[in-house]
């Protein structure tokens, strides 16, 4: 509801998709074609968590791979994007995600 609510009031008109592989993985919100972003309610959410990312990373057609959990700190890996959710949602609010 955060990203729909941002995206209406900063009016960028991305649309928010659901993604899904042909072999099965998925991706919680997909905004305007370049954001990829799962969210998981995990307090240790890893790479392991973020499958669905790396296979649409592999395809190539987003540009940055944000995993949101209850993770205390922020970290980059195999270029993915962990962040914990109080971070994500003052950085989206700040323009800094979409």
């Amino acid at each position: 509801m955060e990203l729909r609510a941002y995206t209406s009031y900063a009016r960028t008109r991305d649309p928010i998709q659901f993604w899904r592989s042909t072999h099965g993985y998925e991706v919680d919100y997909l905004v305007g074609g370049r954001v990829a972003i799962e969210v998981k309610a995990s307090r240790r959410a890893s790479l392991r968590d973020a499958r669905g990312l790396v296979a649409l990373k592999e395809e190539g057609t987003a540009r940055r791979f944000i995993l949101v959990s209850e993770n205390p700190t922020a970290a980059r890996s195999e270029g993915i994007e962990l962040l914990p959710w109080t971070t994500f949602l003052r950085n989206l609010w700040d323009g800094r995600i979409v």
